[in-house]
C-alpha cells in the first residue's frame, strides 16, 4: 500500500531522528559543569538563517533548474551523486555512532574504531587532519552505495542513501526556539506552493535529478519505468522533522532542571523516556495528518502536491492548539 509505506517511513524517520537529538543534546549538557549553561555547545537555526532558508532554498532550486536545462540531467546527475557520496562520509559515520557498537567506545580508547589511528595530527593545507577506522568504513560504505546506485540506479540503493542522510539531519540540526521554527516553516510553506504551483520548476528538478534527494516508493510490486514509483522529497521528512525534534528537546527540559542530581547518561536518558512527550506527540499526530491529506490529494489529482502546503499547519496547528 502505497500511503501506508510513506506514512511509516517518514514518521518512523522522524520519531528517530528526534530521540536521537535529544540524546545528542543530553552529551552535549552533561559534558558541561552547569546545566544552566545558556552558551549552546550545539549550533543552533537562529532566526536570521530561518529567514533566509527559503531564498536560499530558492537560489540552490532554481541553480539545478538552469543546470538541468544547459548542461543535461546526465551531468548534474553525475555531479550530484559524487557530492552525496563525500557528505555520505559524514552522514555514514553519524548513523553508525549513533546505532551500532561503535557508539559505546570513547573517542580515545585505542580499541575503539573512533580511535585515529591510521593518521592522527597530520598537517594537510595547514590543518591538522586524523582519520579512524570509522572514517575509512563510513567512506567505504558511502562510496558502494554511489556505485551500486550508479550501476543499477535501484529504489532501495536510492532510499539507503537518503534514509541516512535524514537521520544525519534530523539528529544534527537544532532550531534555536519555537519561533525560529515558526518563521522557518511559514516561510518554505510559501516556497512550496510557488515553486509546485507557480513554475514547473521544483517538478522538474525532482524528475530529472537522479540521486538521494527523495525517497522513492513503488506504486505496484513490478517496476518497469520510473513512473512506476512515486517519491517523497527529503525536504518534506527533514523539515518539519527538526521542528518535531524542537517539541520533544521542549517537552524533555520542562521536567528536567537544575534540581536535578544525577548527570550521568543513563539516568538523564531514564528521565528522558518517563517524562510525559505531549508536544511531541500532537505534532507527530499533525504531522501524520498532513502526510496522509498530501498523499489523498495527490492520489485524486494525478500530480505532485507541494507536501508543505499541508505538513506546516498540520504541524503548527497542532502544537498551538
Amino acid at each position: 500500500n502505497l500511503t501506508l509505506n510513506i506514512l511509516v517511513h517518514s514518521t518512523l524517520l522522524i520519531i528517530i531522528g528526534s530521540v536521537n537529538s535529544v540524546r545528542f543534546m543530553i552529551r552535549d549538557k552533561i559534558s558541561r559543569t552547569n546545566w544552566e549553561d545558556d552558551g549552546p555547545i550545539i549550533e543552533t537555526v537562529g532566526k536570521a538563517e530561518a529567514y533566509k532558508f527559503p531564498l536560499v532554498g530558492s537560489a540552490m532550486l532554481f541553480s539545478l533548474y538552469v543546470l538541468v536545462k544547459y548542461c543535461g540531467k546526465e551531468v548534474v546527475s553525475g555531479a550530484m551523486i559524487f557530492y552525496f557520496m563525500l557528505i555520505g562520509m559524514e552522514s555514514f559515520k553519524g548513523v553508525l555512532n549513533n546505532y551500532t557498537f561503535i557508539g559505546k567506545h570513547k573517542a580515545e580508547d585505542p580499541k575503539s574504531l573512533k580511535y585515529p589511528i591510521l593518521l592522527k595530527d597530520v598537517k594537510v593545507f595547514g590543518a591538522e587532519l586524523s582519520i579512524s577506522k570509522l572514517d575509512i568504513i563510513s567512506l567505504v560504505l558511502s562510496a558502494t552505495c554511489a556505485i551500486l546506485y550508479v550501476l543499477t540506479e535501484h529504489w532501495i540503493t536510492n532510499n539507503i542513501m537518503g534514509i541516512v542522510f535524514t537521520l544525519f539531519a534530523l539528529e544534527n540540526m537544532f532550531l534555536g526556539s519555537f519561533q525560529v521554527g515558526g518563521i522557518m516553516l511559514i516561510g518554505l510553506f510559501f516556497y512550496d506552493i510557488f515553486w509546485v504551483f507557480g513554475t514547473d520548476v521544483m517538478e522538474t528538478v525532482a524528475k530529472s535529478i537522479n540521486g538521494p534527494i527523495k525517497l522513492l516508493f513503488p506504486k505496484k510490486p513490478l517496476i518497469e519505468s520510473p513512473k512506476d514509483l512515486s517519491l517523497l522529497g527529503l525536504g518534506d521528512i527533514i523539515i518539519p522533522g527538526i521542528f518535531v525534534a524542537l517539541c520533544l528537546r521542549y517537552d524533555f527540559l520542562r521536567h528536567f532542571n537544575k534540581n536535578t542530581k544525577n548527570r550521568s547518561f543513563e539516568a538523564v536518558n531514564q528521565v528522558f523516556q518517563r517524562v510525559s512527550k505531549p508536544y511531541f506527540w500532537a505534532c507527530i499526530t499533525g504531522y501524520i495528518v498532513g502526510i496522509l491529506t498530501t498523499v489523498f490529494v495527490m492520489i485524486i489529482f494525478q500530480r505532485g502536491q507541494p507536501a508543505l502546503l499541508y505538513l506546516v499547519p498540520g504541524c503548527l496547528g497542532s502544537v498551538i492548539i
